[in-house]
């Protein structure tokens, strides 16, 4: 299993911390240091109701996967072999990539909230909903520097729509490979796959 955490750190705390951060008496460059460190841990968290321990779903626990990375992670030839008994082997050739990358998501905040007009609470929902958004995807090695030699840093759309299902996954178009959305039984204490879906 992977390293837990002490407490649960939820969007909705996220999303008052970087309001309260941004609109707070620092430097920029403890606003922006503070900022990435937030949007770091956003694509690891998932929403644990049985456990007072939090683990870190990075690799086993995240959402998403490419067909590639379930077949090197788990030892299968396919991700339509995966069953509730299926080993987990390593995660050395993998990453936990951030769909829409995590450059892209912190200007997007920080122009917001920098020339916004709304009020407090509308602006708590306008950020949550960023968040909300922001998925991790977890891919081979070589998967992720692919997709990082054209977007490192940016979306094939730019800025534009990018909450848009149909722009967020568009980084990914260029990997001959299909997304999987992860089902993991959250009862249990160990990451047991109860489905893998392709998206």
């Amino acid at each position: 299993m992977g390293k837990t955490r002490k407490y649960m750190y939820t969007k909705n705390e996220m999303a008052h911390d970087i309001i309260n951060l941004m609109k707070g008496d620092f430097s920029d460059f403890i606003k922006e240091e503070v900022l990435d460190n937030i949007l770091w841990a956003v694509t690891e968290i998932r929403d644990y109701e049985f456990s007072k321990i939090v683990p870190k779903a990075k690799y086993r626990g995240c959402k998403y996967w490419s067909g590639e990375a379930l077949k090197k992670a788990y030892g299968i030839n396919s991700p339509t072999e995966l069953t509730s008994s299926s080993k987990y082997k390593n995660n050395n050739d993998l990453r936990h990539e951030h769909v829409i990358p995590k450059a892209v998501i912190k200007s997007y905040i920080l122009e917001y909230i920098n020339n916004t007009i709304l009020d407090s609470n509308e602006l708590y929902n306008e950020i949550l909903d960023v968040l909300n958004h922001s998925y991790g995807c977890v891919l081979t090695k070589e998967q992720a520097n692919n997709v990082d030699k054209i977007y490192k840093d940016k979306m094939p759309s730019g800025k534009e729509n990018i909450f848009n299902p149909k722009n967020t996954w568009a980084r990914y178009k260029i990997l001959d490979d299909d997304i999987y959305n992860v089902s993991w039984d959250l009862k249990s204490s160990s990451w047991i796959i109860l489905k893998a879906e392709r998206i």
